[in-house]
């Protein structure tokens, strides 16, 4: 069986020799650094934030929105971040004046960004300077955090009430306060103390716009963020897949291969809705595809 599995792979690999050299398609990226990721590993508070990372990455798989990690070095400039139509930033904590004037250019120039809960707390040495958040980017998003509360063993789980739907607002919810009338409040707690005040503002600056988020990133409203700004299921006119299949595109030359991976124990079911080759058999596929139990599927596109 192993030495079969060998030789299937091996197969799969000569078969789809054509694609080395083609580059990972994503339509947006979560934004890590050094700084916060060190910060996180020695504050206890900035820790308890870490899981909107894997929340949001959940959330893009489960709707079929390819996404990278990118990292925002020195160095970074903004053709760099422009080469994804969002960004989830989670929870800069430490937040310095050259990365907030990076992500405004971005802002300006056409693109979405996201911020979460405790955004600009710290300056780059860690301290907490007299400043309301989400401090040097304040001028972009022109909102300020008036108060904020992690949600304790005594609260009532927070949610946020955004278009009429109810959804969970983490484990830490930063109260804005919008500071221009140019600021669109989309989303309020229901719950605890602060029921009513905003929870999510929108800001359009320039050719894009920033969303700043109080709480903490969940499956549930990550997923809500990627409908809202036209991210989920990018290419639902090609394809059609369930939440257990993973989806990663590669493009070359104009060409696009899309890699189909089935992570649960069940045939999964899933609809081409245009011309496909295989590249496993070399035939052109279309409509209805079964996908075996942890089966995997490469197909072209022209």
């Amino acid at each position: 069986r192993k030495l079969a599995e060998i030789q299937a792979c091996n197969t799969r690999v000569q078969r789809i020799r054509s694609l080395a050299g083609s580059s990972y398609e994503a339509r947006l990226a979560i934004v890590r650094d050094y700084d916060n990721d060190y910060d996180c590993d020695l504050d206890v508070w900035h820790r308890r934030l870490a899981d909107s990372d894997r929340e949001i990455f959940i959330a893009c798989s489960l709707a079929h929105a390819p996404m990278d990690y990118l990292y925002l070095l020195e160095s970074t400039t903004v053709e760099e971040l422009a080469r994804y139509g969002m960004l989830f930033y989670p929870h800069p904590l430490m937040l310095t004046e050259r990365a907030a004037r990076l992500l405004a250019q971005y802002v300006e120039q056409g693109g979405t960004l996201i911020i979460g809960a405790r955004t600009g707390l710290k300056d780059e040495h860690g301290h907490c300077p007299m400043r309301s958040m989400p401090g040097p980017l304040a001028s972009l998003t022109r909102t300020e955090v008036t108060d904020f509360s992690l949600i304790g063993p005594g609260d009532e789980a927070e949610t946020m009430n955004w278009e009429g739907q109810s959804l969970p607002a983490g484990i830490f919810s930063d109260i804005l306060r919008p500071c221009s009338d140019q600021v669109q409040v989309l989303a309020r707690y229901e719950n605890n103390y602060y029921r009513g005040e905003p929870a999510l503002t929108l800001t359009q600056r320039g050719k894009g716009a920033v969303l700043h988020f109080g709480g903490t990133f969940t499956r549930e409203n990550a997923r809500a963020f990627l409908s809202y700004t036209g991210m989920e299921e990018p290419y639902r006119k090609l394809l059609s897949l369930p939440a257990g299949v993973e989806l990663a595109v590669r493009d070359k030359d104009g060409r696009k291969a899309f890699f189909l991976l089935n992570y649960t124990a069940e045939t999964q079911e899933l609809e081409l809705k245009d011309d496909f080759t295989d590249f496993d058999s070399g035939e052109t596929v279309r409509g209805p595809v079964r996908l075996p139990a942890y089966g995997t599927k490469v197909y072209g596109h022209p």
